[in-house]
């Protein structure tokens, strides 16, 4: 998947496409937005394009950005809620935060995906602020919440917040059509009730 492959956000793609061109790529942004519109597919993109080894970035051919995709990638790091709070815990924290202070192993940046930001527990929130504030230079923070209004201030106050907005009938219609999951009546059906 390419940013072209990636149906609407087309604000947050121009955004991250002109800072990796810039050269000015925040050590922590926030992607925040409804539920199930993209956002982690947005991070893992985006952790691709970073660490891509071809042009333009992300290729989708080579083999870190292969890596990524298939979620194997050992400078790509993923933290989701767990448990049977379904939180992220401080050992959780921990563990990616000791990762992190080693160097890459084979890509320019190491990349953190947490997914569920607002479920960070108090603890694992603050064990994550120095590393937020004060990155290594081969370090990216993607946090997504579908809920940025549960997100310590802590938290956000060290990211750049990127608001994804809920996808167009029109892209929700085209995407269920290109991936074959219904017929044409059926998608613009469903593209009506979930559209924006």
């Amino acid at each position: 998947m390419s940013w072209d492959d990636i149906v609407g956000h087309e604000v947050v793609k121009r955004i991250w496409q002109a800072h990796l061109a810039d050269g000015c790529v925040s050590n922590a942004y926030l992607l925040a937005g409804p539920e199930g519109i993209g956002k982690r597919r947005l991070a893992l993109e985006m952790a691709k394009a970073l660490n891509c080894t071809s042009e333009p970035r992300p290729c989708d051919q080579c083999a870190t950005c292969l890596q990524i995709a298939k979620s194997t990638h050992p400078d790509v790091h993923a933290v989701v809620p767990g448990g049977a709070s379904q939180q992220i815990r401080i050992e959780d924290i921990r563990h990616i935060i000791g990762r992190i202070s080693l160097r890459p192993f084979s890509a320019r940046k190491q990349v953190v995906v947490l997914d569920g930001a607002e479920r960070l527990t108090e603890e694992a929130a603050n064990s994550l602020l120095k590393s937020l504030e004060e990155p290594s230079a081969s370090t990216h923070f993607l946090l997504v919440t579908a809920h940025l209004s549960h997100c310590l201030p802590t938290i956000t106050s060290r990211c750049q917040i990127i608001r994804c907005r809920p996808l167009l009938r029109e892209a929700v219609e085209k995407m269920l059509l290109a991936s074959q999951a219904c017929e044409a009546a059926s998608a613009a059906a469903v593209a009506r009730l979930c559209g924006g």
